[in-house]
């Protein structure tokens, strides 16, 4: 399911509310990257390897909140 948390938008199954990964989406895509540094990764839900990299990408972008922003994108939308 979809959630929002102070207007960002993070996909409940893939991004924890408290999380800084953004959902990036077709809508929201230009208007967020427009702004700021960004580190994108571009992703498949059904993939291993992406579903292997989720802790690890919500740890690095926890970890550069407030210098970078950090998102992703579903590649299958």
């Amino acid at each position: 399911g979809i959630g929002a948390c102070d207007g960002v938008v993070h996909a409940a199954e893939h991004i924890p509310a408290n999380s800084a990964v953004i959902e990036l989406t077709e809508l929201n895509f230009d208007n967020f990257v427009s702004r700021g540094t960004w580190f994108i990764k571009f992703y498949a839900p059904w993939c291993g390897h992406c579903k292997a990299m989720a802790a690890d990408w919500i740890a690095v972008a926890n970890a550069l909140k407030g210098s970078v922003s950090v998102g992703q994108v579903d590649c299958t939308t």
